[in-house]
């Protein structure tokens, strides 16, 4: 890998690794990848929130931690016409809602997770991101139930 390749970074339990962190922009009623990024891992979330809502005309995004802070809440809102919403922002009213949502974004995570478990193995950059790009093609086939 070049010199923008892999780092080490920490994941969302505290734990350390070296590599890549993929992020992904899933549309929510078909659960399906619109978008992916992957950063390395010494990358923060918020930068991938910004270029994933870029991508898209506006909406809802429903995100975890990693994505927290007042000055990407603002940005998202101002610049991408994008309101975050957080389950740790819940106060009770619509807390169904947005933990059924939560739920549905985890199970197409879960997916995703099992088609990147194993090692992706490529000699450049554009290789390993071809690898990545084709599991996330099969997974959205599969989602559309066209492959099993």
């Amino acid at each position: 890998m070049d010199e923008d390749g892999a780092k080490f970074g920490v994941d969302a339990s505290g734990d350390w690794f070296y590599g890549f962190k993929i992020h992904a922009l899933i549309h929510q009623p078909t659960q399906v990848v619109i978008t992916a990024m992957l950063l390395p891992g010494n990358r923060r979330d918020q930068i991938a929130a910004r270029g994933l809502a870029r991508s898209t005309g506006g909406g809802v995004l429903l995100a975890d931690e990693g994505y927290r802070g007042e000055e990407l809440f603002d940005w998202l809102y101002d610049q991408a016409q994008t309101l975050r919403v957080m389950p740790s922002d819940d106060s009770g009213e619509g807390h169904s809602a947005i933990s059924r949502a939560s739920r549905q974004a985890e199970s197409s995570f879960s997916g995703l997770w099992r088609r990147f478990s194993n090692r992706v193995y490529a000699r450049s950059w554009h290789g390993l991101w071809t690898s990545l790009l084709l599991k996330v093609l099969h997974f959205n086939l599969d989602r559309a139930d066209i492959v099993s």
